[in-house]
């Protein structure tokens, strides 16, 4: 059969078109595939904001007439164009599985080397939720003065464009979507275009719970028409190319997003994501002048209330919480190689023999990104707290090879016990464990901040094996999980405060 795949012709929109193109070449071979390329008015109009224009569907009405009219036989969008009420007859077929839902900030290398001397950092976007969370959060995440002044400019166009504009000086950087910029890179035509226009660039990705990304980001939605002659067909077909655990994650996005109002000019950020089977959502944004901040486990029961916790971390006791006074960490001399990635996992590593002079930085949590920020090192950018695996992915995108030369493992600056499936570990601290204070008792909850310190203090103090435990949800819920430990994860240590009757 031969199928008519409608599409913009932006150059995105031709690259992510032609990729799932051939995924369904592959899986059907027997059939014939063609691309149509249709204009919309979002594409036609570039010197504005999308919120400013009056209507909507800017980037889907002229597809979506064609699509009825039985022009073409299945449509690509990126989902976050799609708004909530679809016309009649037109129906979903397929969200293909999602990678990168993340922003990423593009800057002149040059233009780095000045930061710390700018007064006013001009970031190019004319999103109102990039708008809201750069001017909140942007000064934590870059090593710019203290004083700085963060303003924004609208930056409208197709991808090239947008990042011809920022090489032109227009602006100090630009805030794009991860997820375009990986498909561009995955496809050798516009690969090509792409790594041109990257090479005097270099990137820090945002992490998703300071800077969630427009609900359904990354996610390509394929719709047909249910009363078309073929419609069955184009039903089967498209199936072929679901990704069931992308659609749960945007239908959660979408949804909260609909709760908050919905619409181009609202500016909160949605993602949902998935890491050892539990779904984290972190929610961020400004609606009607009033600031938006959720994050939390999507369906998590709620804690207990607890008389007295134990809080694996360094702190000073109280009346109801009581803090890890047995570890000690030494610090130990490590030499790094100048053209090395490295990943940061704690700031425990940052003694006096860290100094970072290679291609690459990154770090396991926002906290320690923070740390290095206030260094004034550039980071390109952390796993958030969800375990190095996402680091991992990271450095083996498409879009990563562009800035940097296929590297050997990286380095994981971490401390003498830990070890990880990937990269060369380097052991920047020692943990020497003295006996744990004896008044833990009575604590009837536990955080530990790793495995090893639970099977430490559990050596030691047997009886707390009966408490109930709770960690990050990292590689440590991971352990816990491998040794059929009864655990629950925690976005925070300070969510279990919260529930100390104090």
């Amino acid at each position: 059969m031969n199928f008519k795949i409608g599409t913009r012709g932006s150059l995105l929109a031709k690259t992510q078109s032609t990729l799932v193109l051939n995924q369904l070449k592959k899986l059907s071979p027997q059939d014939n595939f063609e691309l149509i390329f249709i204009k919309t008015q979002g594409d036609q109009v570039t010197d504005k904001a999308l919120w400013q224009l009056e209507g909507k569907d800017f980037f889907t009405k002229e597809l979506d007439e064609a699509l009825l009219a039985e022009k073409v036989d299945f449509v690509i969008h990126s989902y976050k164009d799609l708004g909530s009420e679809r016309p009649s007859g037109i129906e979903l077929g397929a969200i293909t599985k999602r990678s990168f839902p993340h922003d990423i900030l593009l800057i002149p290398k040059e233009r780095k080397k000045d930061l710390r001397s700018i007064d006013n950092f001009l970031i190019g976007t004319s999103s109102p939720r990039r708008i809201y969370q750069l001017k909140e959060s942007i000064t934590k995440f870059l090593p710019l003065k203290e004083d700085v002044e963060v303003t924004t400019k609208v930056l409208r166009g197709n991808v090239n464009t947008r990042i011809q504009k920022l090489l032109d000086g227009q602006y100090d950087a630009i805030v794009l979507a991860m997820a375009g910029l990986e498909r561009l890179a995955s496809y050798p035509d516009s690969r090509e275009q792409l790594k041109a226009l990257l090479t005097s660039l270099d990137f820090s990705i945002l992490p998703s719970s300071h800077f969630p990304a427009a609900a359904a980001q990354g996610a390509l939605a394929i719709e047909y028409n249910a009363n078309a002659v073929h419609a069955s067909q184009v039903k089967d077909l498209l199936r072929k190319i679901h990704c069931s655990q992308t659609q749960t994650l945007v239908n959660l996005e979408r949804k909260a997003f609909n709760q908050y109002g919905g619409g181009c000019h609202l500016a909160v950020g949605i993602n949902a994501s998935s890491h050892n089977e539990i779904t984290i959502e972190h929610h961020l944004g400004e609606k009607d002048e009033t600031p938006i901040e959720k994050h939390f486990i999507t369906n998590q029961d709620k804690l207990p209330i607890y008389q007295n916790v134990f809080i694996g971390l360094a702190g000073e006791d109280s009346s109801r919480v009581f803090y890890d006074q047995a570890y000690q960490k030494r610090p130990l001399s490590y030499q790094l190689n100048e053209a090395q990635q490295v990943i940061v996992t704690s700031n425990h590593v940052l003694n006096k023999e860290f100094l970072f002079k290679g291609s690459g930085l990154w770090c396991a949590g926002v906290k320690t990104q923070k740390h290095l920020i206030k260094k004034g090192y550039w980071v390109n950018g952390s796993s958030d707290g969800m375990g190095l695996e996402l680091i991992q992915e990271f450095l083996n995108s498409s879009l990563m090879s562009l800035f940097f030369t296929r590297p050997s493992l990286p380095v994981i600056l971490t401390h003498d016990k830990s070890s990880y499936s990937w990269g060369r570990t380097i052991a920047c601290y020692k943990h020497e464990f003295t006996l744990p204070q004896p008044d833990l008792d009575q604590v009837e909850a536990c955080y530990w901040s790793s495995y090893t310190q639970y099977q430490n203090y559990i050596k030691h103090l047997p009886f707390l094996k009966t408490k109930d435990h709770y960690c990050g949800v990292g590689k440590t819920y991971s352990l816990f999980r491998a040794a059929n430990i009864k655990v629950t994860p925690l976005l925070s240590y300070q969510d279990l405060l919260k529930k100390v009757n104090q």
